[in-house]
C-alpha cells in the first residue's frame, strides 16, 4: 500500500497533498500543541526534540519545518546548515524566545524563510503553511510515475 496521502490516479490526472510539516522543539507542551493545531489544519506533522532527531527526520523531506534554536543536543542552526546544504525545498520558520543576537544572527545568515519571536501565536504559523504551500505546491503525483 501507498502513503496514506496519496491516491491512486487515472491516467493524466494529478493531485497535491497536504504540506508535510516538521517540528523542531524540545519543550514537549510545544510539541503537543503544535501536533494539535496543524493535525486539526490537516497538516501531517512529525516531532523531534533534538538536532540528532530532527537531522534523522529530513530523510522524510519533510514541506515545512518550525526549528526552535535552543535544544538539548546543540543549536537549531545545525538543522538549517543542513538543510540549505542539501538543497532541500522544506521552508524554514525560526522560532526563538532567545535574546542572544550571535545566535539569532548565525539563523539569519542561513536564511531562514520566516522568524518567529517566541511567544508567538499558533495561528500565524499555520496562516504561513498555507500561504507557503499554496504558492508552491511541490507534491504532485503524475499518474505515469505511480507504482503501488
Amino acid at each position: 500500500m501507498g502513503h496514506p496521502n496519496l491516491m491512486r490516479l487515472h491516467a493524466g490526472m494529478e493531485i497535491t497533498t497536504q504540506p508535510r510539516v516538521l517540528v523542531v522543539e524540545d519543550q514537549d507542551i510545544i510539541q503537543d500543541l503544535l501536533l494539535t493545531v496543524f493535525g486539526r489544519a490537516g497538516f501531517p506533522t512529525t516531532c523531534a526534540g533534538t538536532v540528532a532527531e530532527a537531522l534523522a527526520a529530513l530523510d522524510d523531506e519533510p514541506d515545512f519545518v518550525v526549528l526552535d534554536l535552543h535544544l538539548p543536543d546543540g543549536r537549531g542552526t545545525e538543522v538549517l546548515r543542513r538543510i540549505r546544504e542539501l538543497s532541500l525545498p522544506a521552508r524554514v520558520a525560526v522560532t526563538t524566545g532567545a535574546l542572544d543576537a550571535d545566535l539569532t544572527g548565525a539563523a539569519r545568515h542561513l536564511n531562514p524563510d520566516r522568524m518567529f519571536q517566541k511567544p508567538y501565536r499558533v495561528g500565524e504559523l499555520v496562516e504561513w503553511i498555507r500561504a507557503g504551500s499554496s504558492a508552491c505546491p511541490r507534491r504532485v503525483l503524475a499518474a505515469e510515475s505511480y507504482h503501488s
